[in-house]
């Protein structure tokens, strides 16, 4: 057995997640990001991703780090989000 199969966690501990979130939503009517936008269950495109980082940190034991790119019209707004303190992802 190969040695990701073996501890996973030991990769995702050298391992980021980098996610781009530097888009207003103008085009679509909106005045703030794009991953503030209400998809499903009343959860954001945002709160999801923190969901799956969440899922593998739990899942995996492995604290895999959690980077957004913001812009400077997209920064405040992701900082504000409640969902990124509860979990620890700022």
């Amino acid at each position: 057995m190969s040695a990701c199969r073996a501890h996973p966690q030991s990769l995702l501990a050298k391992t980021a997640v980098l996610k781009l979130n530097g888009g207003l939503g103008t085009s679509m009517g909106l005045e703030k990001a794009k991953s503030l936008l209400t998809v499903k269950d009343g959860k954001t495109f945002l709160d999801l991703i923190a969901e799956q980082i969440k899922y593998t940190r739990e899942r995996y034991g492995s604290n895999v780090r959690f980077v957004l790119m913001n812009s400077f019209s997209t920064s405040d707004d992701t900082k504000a989000r409640a969902v990124l303190r509860r979990m620890h992802l700022t």
